[in-house]
């Protein structure tokens, strides 16, 4: 694994287990005795790693997208299915699909197994639809 992909790991692992910058840098001294990823070398980056893994860290996202396989499906469905392309747009039909108020910010990559299969069918439906009204 090269440095920056191993930083960039990092990183995401860091935004999964939802770790303020606070107790990010904490962890880093206490693993590494270095404050920012960007001064460890391969072996402390190995070493933060296994930190994070050992906190509960499974690495479910794809590293290079900072996507789940999940997310990358409901994101292509809705590309295919919808006028307005966008992120804002996408998460708002997730929240009517789920019945969610409108202060909740779904995010695509961490919907339950049950709440990713909802929005995925009503994606078809809506693909279903379109491809029907040419």
């Amino acid at each position: 694994m090269s440095r920056a992909s191993a930083i960039a790991k990092v990183h995401v692992a860091k935004k999964q287990l939802g770790l303020d910058d606070e107790a990010y840098r904490a962890m880093l001294r206490r693993v590494t005795g270095r404050d920012s990823a960007a001064d460890l070398n391969a072996v402390q980056l190995g070493n933060v790693i296994r930190e994070f893994v050992r906190l509960g860290w499974t690495g479910g996202a794809d590293l290079r997208t900072g996507r789940t396989s999940t997310g990358r499906l409901i994101r292509a469905l809705w590309h295919d299915a919808s006028r307005e392309k966008s992120e804002a747009s996408l998460r708002s039909m997730i929240r009517r699909v789920l019945g969610l108020a409108e202060d909740v910010i779904p995010e695509p990559d961490m919907l339950s197994v049950a709440d990713a299969s909802k929005v995925v069918e009503a994606l078809k439906g809506m693909k279903r639809r379109k491809a029907g009204a040419r």
